[in-house]
């Protein structure tokens, strides 16, 4: 830690870093405002199609999954920013704070996907059992990486930096189910459609239960 008498500028708490860290520091805060920026345009753009889809049909479980899905992920991009570059009091709480809605936002966007695959393969039992028993290690890799996650000032500032990351963050960082939540479907929908003579879509992807 460098000594505050010979730092330009001791308030930067960059300053009281090493060189290296203080680049990924850095770069992780340019990361999470572009993030923040393309999420929040995002919803933005979608706020015609969200409010139909809340207002104009009926609510049933998927819907209110999508908007926990849109709501944790926003609230897990906004607090990353937040503690990167806001004066924080207790880095601690606001870690552990981060970490529930990252948990939060993998799960709920997880279910999404498991809605959306036992939709597509809703006459398979064996799919229905493995997709549920992915989606429960998803939750218990997310609960499992908040043990040991610990935060702290830089310096005398009162910016924060992750100090301490539990070895089995990894797990919960992969997400297993998800790529196989987006492949399933796209093998299974042209297998499941059928058209008419003037080329309209029919068949039962339209019926899938709960959609």
């Amino acid at each position: 830690m460098a000594n505050t008498t010979e730092l330009p500028n001791p308030f930067t708490s960059l300053a009281f870093l090493p060189p290296t860290l203080a680049d990924q520091v850095e770069a992780t805060r340019y990361l999470f405002a572009a993030t923040l920026g393309a999420y929040v345009w995002d919803m933005g753009l979608n706020l015609g199609n969200d409010h139909v889809l809340l207002f104009k049909h009926r609510v049933r479980f998927p819907t209110i999954v999508y908007f926990m899905s849109r709501a944790f992920t926003l609230a897990y991009v906004l607090t990353s920013f937040i503690f990167l570059v806001a004066p924080v009091k207790n880095c601690n709480a606001l870690a552990i704070t981060l970490d529930i809605c990252l948990i939060l936002s993998q799960t709920s966007t997880a279910l999404l996907f498991f809605l959306r695959v036992t939709a597509v393969w809703y006459e398979s039992k064996i799919a229905y059992a493995v997709f549920s028993i992915l989606w429960i290690a998803v939750l218990g890799a997310g609960i499992t990486s908040l043990l040991g996650v610990r935060a702290a000032h830089i310096g005398p500032t009162t910016k924060c930096l992750i100090t301490t990351v539990p070895p089995n963050i990894e797990v919960a960082a992969i997400m297993p189910p998800n790529q196989r939540h987006r492949r399933l479907p796209c093998y299974k929908l042209p297998h499941s459609r059928s058209y008419d003579s003037g080329g309209f879509l029919h068949g039962p992807v339209s019926s899938f239960p709960g959609w």
